[in-house]
């Protein structure tokens, strides 16, 4: 491993460009064209941009083209002043700066007296810069559309390129065909994913309070040279500031179970389980020193109480009494019954089992806190520093008796900016953040080894895991504007400490009743406890962009990008890869271990060469006023095989036994390994290329009346070097024995980095700004997702055949044909100020302030893959796993009347002939169709001075639509065959549940 080369490379390529352009992740920038009647072009027109809330205000002059650029704004609405000796001064107002985005403002001067002012509103923004694929979740719909448990990435379904598979979080929101774990999530362009994985592991739901988030950009694809880091969707969330004008709120918003409708699952009159759920909080923000230093804060809190029904199946107080003292310890840990069992089998007389039903309390609780401080030295330099932290603690039930498991996560997130003007032309913007997660597991239970003893539910043991990773982001970005060009550059390192460990994890079984009585279990598996392992690895990036006016209507975009991911280690040396490849003879552990590296041997070799050359094409016809606009675009985009995936070395060395004989217990220390290796080594292949994806897009984009601005894009997109999973060390069928024998006799779960997508959609979207009241978005996509089982990074599913991944080509398991999504904010015309005016001011204090606001969400269902269980022994290669049946021809997968008890025809499959592989194709079958309707109603009522309440009303899934889970697919199983038995959310928010209700008062100043 070599990173100071790709370092080097990086320093020399910043060394040899003489032009630069700051990055815009979380940023806004404004350009255009400055021309008088005839059409001929302005030079030297002083251009203004100033925004009221803070002071802030930029000077640039046209240059000797008529052209002009403002970049390095903060998000917001300016007032743009176009200033010429000679011509009438021109003002246009509210001018909307979204995050990422460069909006074209081009301005035709009248000739007049310079005392003359004329002031106009500005257009809606077309993008006239870049071909990217996404859009912007605005300041209105993150404070007014309703989302259940507030949990801003639930927004993220509305932007284009969005698909929402589940409910609505992080981990089940996927971008123009990606895996979850393509994704790129920064907070104010820092680091916030969750490092191990994209989305954080844990069961927060805020990570960082809606009152904290001014707006997002999404990027779904297509995204310029200047954004990186993974081959999938970027998202960038940009925090709140404080401004001039001291203000805050006071809020709480409140659920309860009274108030939801009963699960589709649970129609029976037994009670509901209790339900309570409490978010509160507060905001404050202002000036600390008036147009120079303010500060913007926030808290939000979380209160979950719920009590999970459980029913379980628990041995009688008089078997209890016949076991042997030694075992009474896991009796004594089952529950009493509740009821006996009529089905109860009879052991010497005595009832064997009995029903336990009962509550286990699933609390859950969240503290969100976050503070900004940003400080104007003067025009020429700015400051800013942000802290967020999310801490939580819940329980879920550890498997259907009555203990539980206790998660502990907590979520840091702080960053610098440092942002300095050399002139109106060049400006230099340094940035540095840390990323931190920590994610404890706690289970209750008082046994250090599970028990499994028919017919008893089972009991699980205490298994304790804790990870706590870190990322260190540091990022310099440099601008230049010069005349027709605007280029760009920067460089980025990024060091990340993931440290993980867990205790010891033991299952004991026992066959029947009488084993338990003579204490004969049938077999004991056991892992040793896993030493804290401290992984570390450093990322470098840089990139170069021009941003080429070739016409004031024609741009050209090209840039290229350098990513250098650097391979995990060990810091302590003591993890040991293994890989058939590249740890054979001499470089091996040993001669009897095969495949397994040398302790300290690193776990991939790096690579240098992933460069992303990206373009786009940029044209406004003159003929159609700047009314439309034309993109085309194509990019390359590589990123890396998911931290999660990457750390199957550490895990090597953790010894294990599996013993499939009788014994008693205690079982012997003598048989329980405590230093050693694996039994059953992770392997991985260390000489591989990094996965990358390459985008290309075409789309027009049309400003049409009433403020709207519609979009018809295609955006195609094909997956290289993806990441793949399967199994090595299968028996070859031609000599019926296991290559690694006789050392290795198990098939060998490996991962790879070989696999192929293609993605192709269709998308069409419609939007208009808030204005008079009114809010408007709807997103419709068509696409299709292929793949040969490799979604993305971190996502793959086990082959059917290992030896024909050609095989498996067929529809992704994120393929979801169409998907919409539509906001509406709409502000009633009545009242003081409004359309419809009434004088009496009781009558408008009434009337007035009232608000409806909307969100519908729909998508086609999700693929069905339909497997089998077949023995070894009937495998050409004794491979059983994700085995498929045969199709029988002429019969359809669907019944014809397809209902949630009967949405799979199992007539359609048969079992294949011993020796062969079955020929369904993966994911030969559609699950349901959802959409739900989420709508609140909120009334302002104003009070003394500048005091507001407002009273909201939410309803999540109003008209209740079941959102059903997939069917069961298990050939084998012929009873529950395409039978529905879960829905698509069992959980208490997000988007997916049974339709629930929420109340709202928030305290506005």
């Amino acid at each position: 491993m070599k990173p100071k080369s790709s370092l080097q490379l990086l320093t020399l390529a910043a060394l040899l460009i003489p032009s630069f352009a700051m990055a815009q992740i979380d940023r806004t920038e404004i350009d255009g064209t400055v021309k008088d009647a005839t059409g001929a072009v302005v030079s030297g027109s002083k251009v203004v941009v100033t925004q009221g809330d803070t002071g802030l205000r930029r000077e640039v002059v046209t240059n000797r083209d008529g052209l002009y650029t403002v970049p390095s704004l903060p998000p917001g609405t300016y007032t743009v002043t176009f200033d010429k000796d000679g011509f009438e001064e021109t003002v246009v107002q509210s001018v909307l700066q979204t995050a990422g985005r460069t909006r074209t403002l081009n301005v035709t001067l009248n000739v007049g007296a310079e005392a003359q002012s004329v002031s106009v509103t500005a257009s809606p923004a077309l993008d006239e810069t870049t071909a990217t694929f996404g859009g912007s979740v605005q300041p209105v719909q993150v404070s007014e559309v309703p989302i259940n448990g507030r949990n801003w990435s639930t927004l993220e379904t509305l932007t284009p390129g969005a698909i929402n598979l589940g409910t609505g979080g992080q981990s089940s929101i996927r971008f123009a065909g990606q895996g979850m774990d393509d994704a790129n999530y920064r907070l104010d362009g820092n680091d916030m994913t969750g490092i191990n994985n994209q989305a954080p592991k844990s069961a927060l739901r805020l990570q960082v309070s809606t009152e904290a988030v001014q707006e997002f950009s999404v990027s779904s694809a297509m995204y310029t040279a200047e954004n990186g880091g993974s081959a999938g969707g970027q998202v960038n969330i940009v925090s709140k500031t404080g401004t001039n004008n001291l203000h805050g709120s006071v809020f709480e918003y409140l659920r309860n179970s009274a108030f939801d409708a009963r699960p589709v699952l649970n129609r029976a009159p037994a009670p509901q389980a209790p339900f309570k759920l409490n978010q509160f909080g507060g905001t404050l923000g202002g000036p600390i020193n008036k147009d120079k230093t303010f500060f913007f804060a926030s808290y939000e809190g979380f209160r979950q109480s719920l009590g999970s029904v459980q029913v379980g199946y628990v041995p009688t107080a008089a078997f209890k009494a016949m076991v042997p003292s030694v075992l009474q310890p896991f009796m004594n840990a089952f529950p009493v019954a509740t009821s006996a069992d009529p089905k109860s089998a009879l052991v010497n007389g005595v009832p064997v089992d009995g029903i336990w039903t009962g509550s286990v309390s699933s609390p859950a609780t969240e503290d969100a806190g976050f503070l900004r401080i940003d400080h104007r030295m003067n025009d020429n330099n700015t400051f800013y520093a942000r802290y967020n932290i999310d801490n939580g603690n819940s329980a879920t039930p550890l498997g259907s008796l009555q203990y539980a498991t206790i998660v502990q996560p907590r979520l840091q997130n702080g960053m610098g900016e440092y942002l300095h003007l050399f002139s109106a032309t060049l400006s230099n913007e340094v940035r540095f953040g840390f990323n931190r997660n920590l994610y404890v597991v706690a289970p209750t239970s008082p046994l250090t080894t599970s028990i499994i003893a028919p017919s008893f539910s089972e009991q699980y043991d205490n298994l304790g895991k804790k990870q706590a990773s870190t990322s260190w982001d540091g990022r310099d970005d440099l601008t230049w504007s010069h005349q027709a060009h605007t280029v760009k550059a920067g460089v980025e390192i990024k060091r990340i400490d993931y440290n993980e460990q867990n205790s010891e994890d033991s299952t004991m079984t026992f066959t029947n009743y009488q084993s338990l009585l003579t204490n004969t279990y049938s077999s004991y598996v056991y892992a040793a406890a896993l030493p804290d392992k401290g992984l570390r690895k450093t990322d470098y990036f840089g990139y170069i962009q021009d941003e080429w006016k070739l016409r004031p209507n024609l741009t050209l975009n090209s840039g290229l990008r350098y990513n250098f991911f650097g391979p995990f280690y060990e810091v302590n040396s003591k993890a040991y890869p293994f890989d058939i490849a590249s740890c054979m003879g001499t470089v091996s552990y040993g001669p009897n271990n095969p495949g397994l590296c040398k302790q300290g041997s690193q776990f991939t070799f790096p690579n240098y060469r992933d460069f992303d050359p990206r373009f786009s094409l940029v044209w406004a016809p003159d003929m159609l006023k700047n009314y439309t606009v034309v993109r085309a675009g194509y990019g390359m985009f590589h990123g890396e095989d998911q931290l999660g995936d990457q750390d199957s070395p550490v895990v090597n060395d953790q010894p294990a036994i599996n013993l499939f004989q009788s014994g008693s217990y205690p079982v012997s220390p003598a048989l329980l390994p405590l230093t050693g290796l694996a039994s059953s080594p992770r392997s991985q292949v260390r000489n591989h290329p990094d996965s990358y994806v390459q985008n290309y897009s075409l789309s027009v984009q049309q400003q049409l009346p009433e403020k709207f601005v519609g979009t018809v894009s295609y955006v195609g997109a094909k997956g290289t070097h993806l990441f793949r999973r399967g199994w090595t060390n299968v028996v070859n069928p031609a000599t019926t024995l296991r290559p690694l024998a006789p050392y290795y006799t198990t098939q060998i779960d490996t991962k790879y980095m070989e696999g192929a997508s293609t993605f192709n959609a269709m998308q069409l979207n419609l939007t208009r700004n808030m204005d008079h009241g009114v809010f408007f978005a709807i997103n419709y996509m068509w696409s299709h997702a292929i793949n040969d089982g490799s979604v993305g990074a971190g996502e793959a599913d086990y082959p059917e055949n290992v030896a024909c991944y050609r095989c498996e080509r067929s529809n992704s398991d994120d393929d979801v044909r169409q998907s919409a999504s539509s906001t509406l904010v709409y502000q009633l015309p009545f009242g003081e100020g409004r359309r419809f005016l009434n004088n009496n001011g009781i009558v408008n204090q009434f009337l007035g302030g009232w608000q409806i606001s909307n969100m519908l969400i729909a998508r086609s269902g999700l693929p069905i893959n339909i497997t089998i269980n077949r023995t070894a022994s009937a495998m050409p290669d004794q491979n059983n796993s994700s085995q498929r049946p045969d199709r029988v021809p002429g019969v359809s997968i669907y019944p014809k009347n397809r209902t949630p008890q009967n949405w799979l025809n199992l007539a359609a499959f048969t079992t294949p002939a011993n020796g062969t592989w079955g020929n369904t194709p993966k994911n030969a079958a559609l699950g349901p169709n959802e959409w739900q309707d989420d709508m609140a109603l909120s009334k302002n009522l104003h009070l003394v001075e500048k005091y507001t309440l407002n009273l909201r009303a939410e309803a999540f899934n109003i008209f209740n639509r079941p959102q059903w889970g997939l069917p069961s697919a298990n050939f084998s199983s012929a009873s529950s065959f395409g039978t529905i038995t879960s829905v698509l959310n069992s959980g208490t928010t997000g988007t997916g549940t049974n339709r629930e209700l929420q109340f709202a008062a928030r305290l506005n100043f």
